[in-house]
């Protein structure tokens, strides 16, 4: 199963990941610059992310993590995702996440 992160270059990598992996998690194993200061705590909005596709199979959005994207830079309603949160399963196979402009 695959994840593509879009770059703010606009590049894109397509990395895997595992069922029950979060985003942030597979983000920090290839390399990618998202960076959770709290470390997946849901607290600093740190590792905030723009989702492209597929937002309708993600759970909804907890009242903690809506919070914590009011510390986030480029917050767009219904697309501003923590990585921390998302945790992914096959029906997120092929994911398109967009890394904000501003990191």
């Amino acid at each position: 199963m695959n994840v593509t992160f879009i770059l703010k270059d606009q590049t894109e990598r397509i990395v895997s990941f595992t069922d029950g992996q979060t985003l942030l998690e597979v983000a920090e194993e290839n390399r990618i610059p998202i960076h959770g200061a709290c470390e997946g705590a849901c607290i600093c909005g740190g590792c905030h992310v723009l989702i492209e596709n597929l937002a309708d199979k993600l759970p909804k959005i907890s009242d903690q993590e809506n919070d914590a994207l009011d510390n986030a830079h480029g917050v767009v309603f219904n697309k501003s995702r923590l990585a921390c949160q998302v945790v992914l399963t096959p029906e997120l196979d092929g994911l398109r996440v967009c890394l904000p402009h501003g990191r």
